[in-house]
């Protein structure tokens, strides 16, 4: 029943590691049990993460997903990436690697109802159906966890499908959580800039933001 447990003991979910040695049990760094903390703790719902390289944001967050997936009834969750090919890939190599690598006990009771380089939806014992969705927009209706990467060079390579991010997919999880993680471009501009620079100012409050130093 504890969130933070089943994805910091070890215990239950792997991941691939980029190095190719196969799948390995997803015991997370301090940083990326922040994240944890930060979201199944505190309660964070607007979570803005500037992309620390090497820590793993990406593969807590995937895991994240694929933990909801599998214990909450009628949960949808969606990521954005800067393309199509790389939400695809986070699909496959983080989500789709936790939930193929469960314990014996509890991969028998998952059915994939659907699955592909877009989309997963699970049946978890018979209790109803869960998805996640990849791509470059947001899934329609509300999501219950928003995911968004890169967005800080969508805003500055596209600007159009920035607005329509910040106008349309943020309002489908304002009941739910959102996490932004992204790397940098353009500097001191852009949707992202308008959200993360008053509450690193101290101007507003409505996202935390936790930046991890990767030296």
């Amino acid at each position: 029943a504890d969130p933070v447990w089943r994805l910091t003991s070890g215990e239950l979910y792997k991941i691939a590691p980029a190095d190719g040695s196969g799948v390995q049990p997803f015991i997370p760094r301090p940083e990326q049990v922040a994240i944890v903390k930060a979201i199944h703790e505190q309660k964070v719902s607007r979570l803005l993460i500037p992309k620390a390289r090497r820590l793993g944001m990406s593969t807590t967050l995937g895991v994240m997903a694929a933990d909801s997936l599998l214990w909450r009834k009628s949960w949808q969750g969606s990521l954005i990436d800067q393309n199509a090919a790389d939400a695809s890939r986070k699909l496959d190599r983080i989500v789709r690697v936790a939930l193929e690598n469960l314990p014996a006990s509890l991969q028998a009771r998952v059915d994939f109802v659907k699955s592909n380089d877009s989309q997963i939806t699970l049946d978890v014992a018979s209790t109803g159906q869960a998805s996640f969705y990849a791509g470059m927009n947001a899934r329609g209706g509300s999501n219950d966890f928003l995911w968004v990467s890169e967005w800080g060079v969508i805003q500055h390579e596209d600007p159009k499908r920035s607005s329509r991010i910040r106008s349309g997919a943020l309002p489908s999880a304002r009941h739910g959580v959102t996490v932004v993680e992204t790397t940098w471009a353009g500097g001191k501009g852009g949707d992202v800039w308008e959200l993360l620079e008053p509450s690193i100012t101290g101007k507003a409050d409505d996202w935390k933001v936790l930046f991890f130093p990767w030296w």
